[in-house]
């Protein structure tokens, strides 16, 4: 009774506070990246919507280019266009002392094309992808452990191992 109102209203205070948290610092990569979840996870009756997302991306490129691009390739990630996401996302190239933020929304965007590729049974294309991840985040172990899943979902279980005990060694508690 009511908790389709309930919850409407509540996405609308979440989506509020995040548009109140961009504005009050143009420059927080979280929570331009939490809008951005909530326009591509909530229906457009609740405030969400590609249309919104899109608007967010091209305010983000004037204040931060990069964080924009970013956004828009994990756009791309969502409305399927897979290609359009990749050449996006791979062609931001982070420097040396770029924030947290931006280095996560990139690992965790590239981290996506490369499972959507493993997903799609898309191996080499995969591999590129967490081989790319590897060389530009090396103290990360996703790119390992995501070259160690494509080479098992492909029945090489010992390039899959090696791959599996590479990402064990950047990180202890890997997966």
């Amino acid at each position: 009774k009511g908790s389709m109102f309930s919850a409407a209203t509540i996405a609308g205070k979440i989506r509020d506070s995040f548009k109140t948290a961009v504005h009050l610092d143009p420059k927080n990569i979280s929570a331009r990246s939490s809008l951005m979840q909530f326009y591509l996870q909530a229906p457009s009756f609740m405030g969400g919507g590609a249309d919104k997302a899109q608007e967010l991306i091209v305010d983000t490129i004037k204040v931060m280019p990069t964080v924009g691009a970013l956004l828009q390739a994990r756009l791309d990630m969502q409305q399927d266009n897979i290609t359009r996401a990749e050449s996006g996302a791979l062609a931001v190239n982070l420097n040396a002392n770029e924030d947290d933020d931006t280095v996560n929304l990139q690992k965790n965007l590239l981290m996506g094309i490369g499972q959507t590729h493993v997903k799609a049974k898309k191996y080499i294309q995969a591999q590129k992808i967490f081989a790319e991840i590897g060389k530009r985040f090396p103290t990360y172990y996703g790119g390992m452990y995501g070259l160690g899943r494509s080479f098992q979902e492909q029945g090489n279980y010992n390039e899959a191992i090696m791959h599996f005990e590479k990402s064990l060694t950047i990180e202890a508690t890997a997966y």
